[in-house]
């Protein structure tokens, strides 16, 4: 296909903005046409959000310091977490569940009486 008869004012239009585009005349002419009727694939994202830039490396060492301490702090596993887990993770080597049996206490012995 070839555009005839297109006048200097639209065809430095069409350059310029496929300069701006960084892409060929002839795609910019497709995706002007395809904008015009409506079969251009839609956009996710149209503007650029700037309002959060003042907030990146404006942190000092001692803030990022404190800032850090928390996180690894929420990171810990308490004590009884980690005999939990322990213990679930021995079981399933053995094949088991890692708790006792249903109606017997932790720690309860089992005593078997013969008639």
């Amino acid at each position: 296909m070839a555009l005839r008869d297109v006048d200097p004012e639209l065809e430095s239009r069409l350059k310029q903005a496929a300069r701006e585009g960084g892409k060929r005349i002839d795609q910019t002419a497709i995706e002007a046409l395809r904008r015009r009727f409506g079969l251009a694939p839609e956009r996710l994202t149209t503007h650029i959000h700037t309002d959060l830039d003042h907030l990146f490396g404006q942190r000092d060492e001692v803030a990022f310091r404190a800032i850090q301490l928390r996180l690894d702090g929420q990171r810990k596993v308490d004590a009884e977490l980690r005999a939990v887990l322990r213990r679930l993770d021995h079981a399933s080597r053995r094949g088991g569940h890692g708790y006792p049996p249903a109606g017997r206490a932790p720690g309860a012995r089992r005593i078997i009486v013969k008639p």
